[in-house]
């Protein structure tokens, strides 16, 4: 398949040679005529008789294999391709309608009574859709089930963003802690969603091994919302270590952060 400028490049290019073809025998004429009229200047040859017989006849060949070449690139321009590439495009709307489909398959599996739903949902995150992957993993945690865990571990390492999310926010609401230690390096992950989900999920899990990383994301994170919601998190899962970091956050730079270390601080002390 041409890329665009392909077609117009090539047509340039056929065009630029036929050009310098019929410069060829122009420049041709040009040195044999000057030739012809030097020599009859000289006497050497007279100036009618053979050497213009034999210039018209040299013209007259040249002109004819000029256009047979010029025929020969029409041919070409006008050849049909043999083997035209075979498209198959899916318009947006049927693609909307089939995710559609499986976003309401996942919602009709958490609705049910049966017993494996986690195996009905784990070739859900193998779909060619984001949005499905992340929604099958986000149901995973929400049946509760204790088998989803290794299928919401496994999803946390996700490339994709949606995938990743879902695992997130699957992992904290099955309640299992066994996924603080995994949820703990994902608030210094690159993407700034997956480390704001992180803070949530490690304040609904309430576990005090997230405490330190918590302090560091509330200190210096680049990203307001995310300093806000470590510092949510420390006041949920409490104590004098989460205590003492957000004293010293009432001293924050960002107005924001100070106000909430304040208020989170207060509510702490009267728990």
């Amino acid at each position: 398949m041409l890329r665009a400028g392909e077609g117009l490049n090539t047509e340039q290019n056929r065009v630029r040679a036929r050009s310098q073809l019929f410069n060829i025998p122009e420049m041709f004429f040009l040195y044999y005529n000057c030739l012809i009229y030097v020599l009859c200047r000289v006497k050497y040859l007279q100036r009618q008789g053979s050497a213009v017989f034999c210039s018209s006849m040299i013209k007259l060949c040249l002109i004819v294999l000029l256009i047979s070449s010029a025929g020969a690139f029409a041919a070409e321009k006008k050849k049909p391709d043999s083997s035209p590439a075979k498209i198959t495009v899916k318009t947006d709307e049927v693609s909307r309608q089939e995710r559609g489909a499986r976003l309401s398959e996942i919602s009709a599996i958490e609705r049910s009574s049966g017993t494996a739903k986690v195996s009905a949902l784990k070739p859900l995150l193998s779909d060619h859709s984001q949005l499905v992957r992340g929604a099958a993993a986000e149901a995973m945690g929400e049946i509760k089930d204790p088998a989803a865990f290794d299928e919401l571990s496994a999803a946390l390492k996700s490339a994709d963003d949606h995938t990743r999310w879902g695992a997130v926010t699957g992992l904290a609401l099955l309640g299992d802690r066994r996924a603080v230690p995994l949820l703990i390096p994902a608030l210094s992950h690159p993407e700034s969603n997956t480390r704001w989900k992180a803070a949530q999920a490690l304040r609904d899990l309430k576990d005090d091994r997230a405490v330190d990383a918590l302090i560091a994301a509330a200190r210096r994170d680049k990203v307001k919302n995310i300093r806000l919601a470590a510092i949510e998190a420390l006041w949920t899962i409490g104590g004098d270590k989460a205590a003492g970091a957000l004293e010293a956050l009432k001293n924050d730079r960002d107005p924001d952060v100070e106000t909430w270390a304040e208020a989170a601080s207060e509510k702490l002390k009267r728990k």
